[in-house]
């Protein structure tokens, strides 16, 4: 059996090349398998995949679904290991980031580790920050990506919650709590994590979120739920217009993203 299974959802993201390129400079490591869960990828990407075949222990498989939540747990029941290790095709893995998953996975049931979000447009860096922001609010909510979770964890509380097209690891963090599940946290354990180039993407992003936020504040009160529309991004003057117009984008990009899921949900 492997010590640990690295699983990756993969779209049309031509950074996966980077993400590959930072698993293999840690092959040292025994017991390793790669697992990406390949959502309608187009040649682009499929050709950067082949070029890893042989390079790296990997196992490639295709699905036409674009819930991220399902390619994941597609991954659990395909791997061969005990110990999972969720990172996303935009993440560049750190050195010693794999040997430190491995050991956190020995020692704890759920740890998450660290995160530098980064951007190259002026709209990517400050949505770097507020995500940057977002994830340091609580350290210990077992967000995806840079997450690893022991098998039993699975077994006794369910996979990723396949109802949510987009904020299953949000929702599964949340079980996590009210089962009395501790998640640790391993800062050594880093990984960088690149917002999309584009800023429609980034909007787009946006809404998904929200999307998937309002699902699992659906059942909250609703101080809860003024809480999940708002925090953990809030304005804030010091920080310069650039920033504030940023935040108001990602805020409406949310709550659109929260009343579009709501109207679909009452059509049905």
């Amino acid at each position: 059996m492997n010590k640990i299974s690295i699983i990756i959802p993969v779209g049309n993201d031509s950074r996966i090349c980077q993400c590959l390129q930072s698993i293999e400079q840690q092959l040292s490591i025994d017991g390793l398998e790669v697992i990406l869960i390949n959502n309608n990828c187009d040649q682009r990407v499929k050709k950067i995949i082949d070029q890893y075949v042989d390079r790296i222990p990997l196992v490639s498989i295709d699905s036409s679904s674009d819930n991220i939540g399902l390619l994941r747990n597609l991954a659990i029941k395909n791997a061969s290991s005990d110990i999972f290790y969720f990172v996303d095709s935009d993440c560049i893995l750190r050195k010693d980031a794999i040997s430190n998953a491995i050991m956190s996975g020995m020692m704890n049931d759920v740890t998450r580790g660290y995160i530098e979000f980064q951007g190259t447009s002026r709209i990517a860096q400050l949505d770097a920050l507020l995500r940057q922001q977002r994830y340091a609010s609580d350290l210990y909510f077992a967000y995806c990506p840079n997450l690893v979770v022991r098998r039993n964890v699975f077994e006794n509380i369910g996979l990723f919650n396949e109802n949510f097209k987009y904020g299953s690891d949000g929702e599964f963090a949340k079980r996590l709590r009210e089962r009395g599940i501790n998640c640790s946290y391993n800062a050594e354990m880093s990984i960088i994590h690149r917002s999309p180039e584009l800023n429609s993407e980034i909007i787009k992003r946006w809404v998904q979120y929200g999307e998937g936020r309002r699902r699992r504040f659906k059942y909250s009160t609703l101080p809860e739920k003024i809480k999940g529309l708002f925090t953990p991004i809030l304005f804030d003057l010091s920080e310069g217009v650039g920033y504030n117009v940023v935040v108001g984008l990602c805020l409406a990009s949310r709550w659109y993203g929260w009343i579009k899921s709501s109207l679909i949900e009452n059509d049905r």
